[in-house]
């Protein structure tokens, strides 16, 4: 995998040495987005999740329920695992201002370098334009879903260079912290040491898993994974902008969310078993990143509208990288404008009106993935190219 290596290389030199002057604004506003957000959710009010987040650290300390309800602290509940207890500890220890400031600001750091590596040059400026107000959204709501976004992207890119560690590190990090990361792991397939791959990515999670014993009991952290597990299990049947909640409008009642999961799985792995003669083909594993972003979405239980930036990121790579037709200017405009602007420029109150009820973000979301798939399905054309892909598509 040495050729794609070269690529990008070159692709990086040939950007220069310093940033563009767009990519200088590009910094500026998504620095200054960082600092926005923040004195706005402590000006209204709204830091109920960082609240979560800063609580389960001396939750974890004190050897308490992490996943309890405590009304006092704030609303909802923690739903993370143990780890995110301990590494949420820098953002934790500062004050509530400046803890929130540098959780924001690594958020939106560590998803606008992964989406520049992965998208290098004047793609990878467009890309980030499309994805602002995704990053707007995610940090307003004080999430981590762009740091997720970005760690899968970055094990997928060390995959691409070889360096095994530093991919299993990326992906165990974002699954340590909620499980749907650990999805990217897939993306090791077609890498010829995908076995010492495994024996890493093994290593990452068993150290993290265990890395709140700095701060716990033995005893106390396996009850804490207990309490996981149970607050898991309440949440399973949960159905929020998913497809099972799509599939939930045509057949209403009590059903389990598993059988669809399994089928978008066994959906997004099929280009693996079908076309592994593509393996070596950069662009056809750059479709399985892509691929692999929206499906973590649309079969996730409790995919939130701030969970959307990891498909909208998925989607907005696909486009920028294929050799597009007019139903990808379809998809991908349709994408945008009910996914990213329909929540900037229509209140809750018509949201909930004309649109939550039917799911809108995922209709489009889903469409895109089928033809993601179908792309990545569809046998080559004479010329050897992949129906809908580019031959000249940056790769990592």
């Amino acid at each position: 995998m040495s050729a794609p290596h070269d690529q990008l290389d070159a692709a990086t030199r040939a950007a220069g040495r310093w940033p563009a002057r767009g990519e200088i604004w590009l910094i500026l506003a998504y620095a200054l987005t960082a600092a926005f957000v923040t004195w706005q959710a402590l000006h209204l009010g709204h830091i109920d999740n960082f609240l979560i987040f800063r609580w389960s650290f001396f939750h974890l300390s004190e050897g308490v329920n992490l996943y309890a309800p405590y009304p006092k602290l704030y609303f909802s509940l923690y739903q993370y695992g143990p780890s995110f207890g301990l590494l949420i500890a820098p953002f934790a220890l500062p004050p509530v201002w400046l803890g929130l400031v540098l959780f924001n600001s690594v958020n939106i750091t560590v998803f606008y370098i992964a989406v520049r590596r992965l998208l290098p040059g004047r793609l990878g400026l467009v890309a980030l334009v499309l994805l602002y107000f995704e990053v707007l959204r995610t940090a307003q709501n004080a999430q981590n879903n762009a740091l997720l976004a970005g760690l899968m992207i970055l094990g997928f890119l060390w995959l691409e260079r070889d360096r095994l560690g530093r991919a299993a590190a990326a992906i165990a990090l974002g699954a340590s912290f909620k499980i749907f990361p650990l999805a990217a792991a897939a993306l090791a397939l077609p890498h010829r040491r995908r076995m010492r791959f495994g024996l890493f990515l093994a290593a990452a999670l068993a150290a993290l898993l265990l890395a709140p014993l700095l701060l716990t009991s033995a005893s106390t952290l396996l009850q804490q994974y207990r309490w996981w597990g149970e607050a898991e299990q309440g949440f399973g049947a949960r159905r929020l902008d998913s497809v099972m909640a799509l599939f939930a409008l045509v057949v209403p009642g009590t059903w389990p969310n598993w059988p669809v999961q399994a089928a978008g799985t066994a959906l997004v792995l099929l280009p693996f078993l079908l076309r592994r003669a593509d393996w070596g083909d950069p662009i056809f594993r750059r479709g399985m990143l892509y691929s692999v972003l929206v499906y973590v979405v649309l079969f996730n239980h409790q995919a939130e509208s701030p969970t959307f930036i990891i498909a909208m990121t998925g989607v907005v790579a696909w486009y920028l990288t294929v050799e597009r037709r007019w139903y990808h200017h379809a998809v991908m405009a349709a994408s945008w404008v009910l996914v990213s602007l329909f929540s900037e420029i229509l209140s809750g109150d018509a949201l909930n009106a004309c649109c939550r009820p039917w799911h809108y973000k995922t209709i489009p979301i889903l469409l895109a993935w089928l033809v993601m798939q179908w792309e990545l399905l569809a046998p080559r054309r004479p010329g050897g190219a992949l129906p809908g892909r580019a031959g000249d598509a940056p790769a990592p």
